[in-house]
């Protein structure tokens, strides 16, 4: 019974999938386009030692363009710090999720958010 049910719905079926999957690829390739466009983050520059482009980048698009900025100068000032106060504390590791109750906790809800919503089927609605 349900094999002539789903032939005759077949081509209509098909289609819909068609535009469904041709839609994904269109937007897929538009992510990855403007992605290239993205600039670096500031705070990834200043860790691999190119403070100029960071500055750069923060003069650009938090000062319009004005090189004397206190705000820039500021916030530059406050991620080199933020950066030498994360490299003083040490390395971390993938097993710091894991020591505490509290991190494992968390870890456990993350992934939890993760896996709930790929079964809950919103991901295919959007």
């Amino acid at each position: 019974m349900a094999n002539p049910v789903s032939a005759s719905s077949s081509p209509v079926l098909n289609s819909a999938i068609s535009y469904l999957v041709g839609s994904s690829y269109v937007c897929m390739r538009l992510s990855l386009t403007c992605a290239s466009m993205v600039p670096e983050s500031p705070r990834w520059l200043i860790t691999k030692d190119r403070r100029d482009e960071a500055y750069e980048i923060l003069v650009k698009y938090h000062a319009e363009g004005d090189h004397d900025s206190l705000f820039v100068k500021a916030e530059m000032a406050q991620i080199e710090t933020t950066i030498k106060l994360e490299m003083e504390l040490g390395e971390q590791s993938w097993l710091d999720l894991f020591k505490t109750p509290g991190m494992r906790r968390r870890t456990l809800i993350a992934c939890a958010m993760g896996v709930f919503t790929q079964f809950s089927g919103n991901t295919l609605i959007a």
